[in-house]
């Protein structure tokens, strides 16, 4: 992986949704990704886990998550916390695990549009297929 690769992440763990994973969708967010469009590309993720260190060495506890779950919706998406705003977050919901040894997470669905930095966007998706957005 290219030095610039293991730097190029979106402010979460995510993944890019290909037009089939898009059209059957059966997730939360299935509402929220219907339709495709070429200026735009859909991205679903963690955002964070509940009381587990983030790659940032943060930790944030269930009861401050719950609290600021809801003020994502419309929030900038961008690349390492440095670039401009590549996008928006489009929705997000807590998830509960069976495994109660497992932490409660927060994943987010997100829009970003490619033609905002056409040249950060391929390193973007070389960073998807590696599996290291």
């Amino acid at each position: 992986m290219s030095e610039i690769l293991a730097d190029t992440g979106l402010t979460f763990k995510a993944s890019i949704l290909k037009q089939t994973e898009v059209d059957s969708a059966s997730s939360w967010y299935h509402d929220l990704v219907s339709g495709v469009n070429n200026s735009f590309v859909w991205v679903v993720g963690t955002y964070v886990e509940a009381d587990v260190a983030n790659g940032n060495k943060q930790m944030f506890k269930m009861d401050e998550i719950e609290k600021s779950a809801g003020t994502l919706l419309n929030s900038p998406v961008n690349v390492n916390h440095t670039s401009s705003p590549m996008g928006t977050f489009i929705g997000s919901q807590l998830v509960f695990p069976e495994d109660a040894n497992l932490p409660v997470k927060l994943d987010v669905a997100a829009v970003v549009w490619p033609n905002e930095d056409p040249m950060l966007y391929r390193d973007i998706e070389k960073a998807n297929e590696e599996g290291n957005l």
